[in-house]
């Protein structure tokens, strides 16, 4: 028995609905089918090339006892949808193009209900991690007891935190344009918007390994000191 052949490589931002959708949708053109969401990256497994559309659900786990996950995948595949992958609050279904299937989201103002919740649940992530990362060393550069190390974790966390800020203020944009009204595009450029995002997590993690050379420094002087006593 042969092991198919995959391979694993970056996607849009969970904000970017369109450009995740065509991305897939030419992926499964070219043979390559959407198998896992990893995070920040998804798994593709090789097959025979498939027109196939794909739709984005942020509903699938944004409200769990509301909006009922298991009943919410057999409605839409009643519907000519089959449930391919899910990760954190977000689902994706796909569907034959000969089949026609309809639209999964008919009325984009419920889309931006669900999207609005996961915005209030991002800003409510945030604002606690800034509490209980922030808080402590504030506090200690206030008393002026903060060593290097803490400073070096201090800008880590920032760069951590501008992450999750950056995404609230993106799923925020996207809630307000779908309330008012606004649709999306199925086919949008994935190629601009996963090269973008490679760009950005490629500057942070620049930045931590940057900031994790004077925490290293410190530890071997630390360590040093201690030797020679």
């Amino acid at each position: 028995m042969s092991v198919a052949e995959k391979k694993t490589t970056w996607i849009p931002e969970k904000w970017q609905i369109g450009e995740q959708e065509s991305m897939y949708a030419q992926m499964s053109a070219e043979g390559w089918h959407l198998e896992a969401l990893l995070g920040e990256k998804a798994s593709f497994v090789k097959g025979e090339p498939m027109q196939y559309k794909y739709r984005v659900d942020f509903g699938q786990f944004v409200d769990i006892i509301e909006l009922q996950i298991e009943s919410r995948k057999a409605l839409y595949a009643q519907s000519g949808w089959e449930f391919v992958c899910s990760v954190w609050n977000m689902g994706v279904f796909r569907s034959n193009e000969a089949e026609n299937a309809p639209e999964i989201h008919t009325d984009l103002t419920e889309l931006a209900i669900v999207v609005r919740k996961m915005k209030n649940r991002l800003i409510a992530f945030t604002l606690a991690l800034v509490a209980i990362i922030l808080g402590p060393r504030i506090i200690a550069i206030k008393n002026g007891i903060m060593p290097l190390i803490h400073w070096t974790a201090l800008f880590m966390h920032i760069v951590l935190i501008h992450r999750f800020i950056r995404e609230s203020v993106a799923t925020s944009k996207l809630a307000a344009f779908l309330r008012m009204g606004g649709s999306y595009n199925h086919d949008g450029n994935w190629q601009l918007a996963t090269q973008k995002k490679k760009r950005y997590y490629q500057l942070c993690t620049t930045i931590i390994i940057l900031l994790c050379i004077p925490m290293i420094y410190d530890s071997i002087i630390t360590i040093v000191n201690l030797t020679k006593r």
